[in-house]
Parts: structure tokens; C-alpha cells; sequence
């Protein structure tokens, strides 16, 4: 997923997984967060290539499927920032329980060369 507004506001989109009480998949966006609700018992309604298109019914958001699509999606994820992921910890971005006091948009930065003297 990448977030449709570049800069700040596109850097502070949260995604959550979570399992639906329902057996269908849907995502809703609200602000800057964005759920995806799993089907609780089918797990072929939940390849990549379905949540993709439930999520680009969406404004904030654009999505892809990665590889052939057909990987099936099972497990809730809690509050992931569209940062960098490695290893399950976030490594770029904030989320949803972060309060920001500085950040640095390097989207947006320009750098010049400097030479003293």
C-alpha cells in the first residue's frame, strides 16, 4: 500500500488488520486510519489481490498485490504504519499511539552541496 497524498499526511496513514464478524472482506477508512476486516472463516476471501481492490475503494490508499496475488491473509495485525517493516518492528513512520513532536519529511527535502571556504 502506499498512501495517495505525498508528503506529511501521506506519512501518517495507519492500516489495521483485524478478523470480521462476518465471513467477508471490507476495508473502511477513517481519517488517517485505515481498517482491513478479514472474512472470519474463508481464507481464499482474503488473498492479496482482494484486499487490494477493497482497499482502492478507498481514497487515502492505493494498493497492489505482490507476486501472483493468491497469498491468503489469516491473522489480525495490529496498527501498522505504511513505514518500512522489518522484522515486525516499525522502523519508518509513526502510528496511530505516537504522539509526533518532530518530524522530518525527506520526501519533501532538498539537499544542496555545500563546500566551505
Amino acid at each position: 500500500m502506499t498512501a495517495a497524498t505525498a508528503g506529511k499526511a501521506g506519512n501518517d496513514i495507519n492500516v489495521t488488520l483485524v478478523i470480521a464478524s462476518s465471513d467477508n472482506l471490507s476495508a473502511t477508512e477513517s481519517g488517517n486510519n485505515i481498517t482491513v476486516f478479514l472474512a472470519n472463516t474463508t481464507a481464499s476471501k482474503n488473498t492479496g489481490t482482494l484486499i487490494a481492490a477493497a482497499v482502492n475503494a478507498l481514497t487515502a490508499v492505493n494498493a497492489a498485490a505482490v507476486g501472483t496475488g493468491a497469498t491468503q491473509f489469516t491473522a489480525a495485525e495490529d496498527n501498522a504504519n505504511l513505514g518500512f517493516k522489518s522484522s515486525g518492528t516499525n522502523v519508518v513512520g509513526r502510528d496511530a499511539s505516537e504522539k509526533p513532536y518532530l518530524q522530518f519529511d525527506q520526501a519533501d527535502a532538498r539537499i544542496d552541496t555545500y563546500f566551505p571556504g
